[in-house]
């Protein structure tokens, strides 16, 4: 079994050391966090297996931190031990009312401790404390009507390299969800986006953007999502261009909720037409951030070279790194693609060939929007053309400013 990696959170940097010298002595992988913000930024960029919590610390408390942490990991999914000098009854009580496995305290017998750790991570080995049967299993013997965790399954909605999504019903709150579960031979990398999708779309309440109900890590990866009763922006077009009124009305929508998700630092990075639901009443959502990147994540989750997302819609700055890093410009030009879409019933760049869209994007200008649908309006025209502008600093400044540009139509 791969050594458990525990992350220390304490403000006094004399017991964390203390700690961490032993732990490690006796085979465990540490992190340190040496405030409660630290510990969930840490968490944000890589898995750990437990948490030992300190409760008194001066920017958020341990409870305050536990607290926000149970909202995405169970128990069972993330064990947290809080270590503290309170050992008081009402202190004890609060830290299990909200979700503490056990609580240790200071200070700290270290050989009483290390007894906990190894029974616990050598009960969740053995297959005791519930422990999850083997990710690629459970995803591959999981069939239309079974139950995982509090959710049945009803319908396959759609297949990906990163996993399947169904429509399922939550028999705990008796509502419908899109449930999306990830492949069990997903790599750690694919592991680290998926987790990233989930924290990065959770940031943000937005009535554009997929709501995010859930995460869960047992038996197998999995988000339950919002489930948009509509159709995907293909299908809502039917292959043809929109009325120019109603390609500007999606299109804003889209942009407002990408305005939103880049305040949050997070790029969308995979912007096309069948991660755009349209629902019954014509109000958008964008979903699927299976490339989402929270901008101070970066470096951990993409190396150089490495071409992401859908390359019609891609960016020039995303097969040529001289002409700037990807970021939310190249969200805009996604969106400015979509636009054009909708505006003419044909995407920008239409190569077929990898290579020759590749050069398409490159080094040629799309044809005017008027030219393929006279009545497009020219004002129209142009602020799709400038969104689609080769270089960065043609663009507009942010989606925030394409979105202005829009209502103005």
């Amino acid at each position: 079994m791969t050594e458990p990696k525990l992350l220390l959170v304490d403000d006094n940097k004399e017991n964390l050391t203390w700690l961490a010298r032993r732990l490690r002595r006796d085979g465990f992988q540490i992190v340190l966090a040496e405030s409660g913000s630290m510990a969930l930024e840490i968490m944000d960029m890589e898995p750990v297996s437990l948490v030992l919590l300190d409760v008194q610390m001066p920017d958020m408390d341990g409870f305050q931190v536990l607290e926000a942490i149970r909202k995405t990991h169970t128990q069972n999914e993330l064990p947290i031990f809080m270590v503290s000098a309170n050992t008081d009854t009402a202190s004890k009580v609060q830290g299990m009312e909200l979700g503490a496995n056990d609580y240790i305290p200071k200070p700290v017998e270290y050989e009483f401790l290390l007894a906990k750790l190894k029974s616990l991570f050598k009960g969740r080995e053995s297959g005791n404390l519930n422990a999850a049967p083997s990710a690629a299993r459970a995803v591959s013997t999981l069939e239309i009507g079974d139950l995982l965790q509090h959710y049945r399954l009803v319908s396959l909605l759609g297949e990906g390299g990163m996993g399947k999504v169904y429509r399922a019903t939550d028999e705990r709150l008796l509502r419908d969800v899109a449930l999306k579960v990830m492949s069990g031979e997903m790599k750690r990398e694919s592991q680290l986006r998926f987790l990233t999708e989930a924290r990065a779309v959770a940031r943000v309440a937005h009535p554009n953007v997929v709501t995010i109900y859930e995460i869960g890590d047992s038996p197998v990866s999995f988000l339950a999502m919002e489930l948009v009763e509509g159709r995907e922006l293909d299908d809502y077009t039917g292959g043809k261009a929109l009325a120019p009124a109603e390609a500007v009305r999606l299109t804003l929508q889209i942009a407002e909720a990408l305005a939103a998700v880049h305040e949050r630092g997070i790029l969308h990075r995979d912007l096309k037409p069948s991660n755009i639901m349209v629902s019954s009443d014509g109000r958008v959502r964008v979903m699927d951030f299976g490339l989402a990147k929270i901008a101070e994540l970066d470096e951990k989750l993409t190396r150089t070279g490495d071409v992401w997302g859908t390359p019609q819609f891609m960016s020039p700055e995303h097969f040529d790194p001289a002409l700037g890093e990807v970021d939310a410009l190249s969200d805009q030009f996604a969106l400015a693609g979509l636009f054009y879409l909708l505006l003419t019933g044909f995407p920008p760049f239409r190569s077929t060939a990898m290579a020759a869209l590749i050069f398409e994007i490159m080094s040629k200008s799309p044809k005017d929007p008027v030219e393929l649908n006279p009545l497009v309006p020219r004002a129209v025209a142009d602020v799709c053309l400038k969104g689609l502008a080769k270089k960065k600093t043609d663009r507009y400044a942010s989606v925030a400013e394409m979105a202005r540009a829009l209502r103005g139509l």
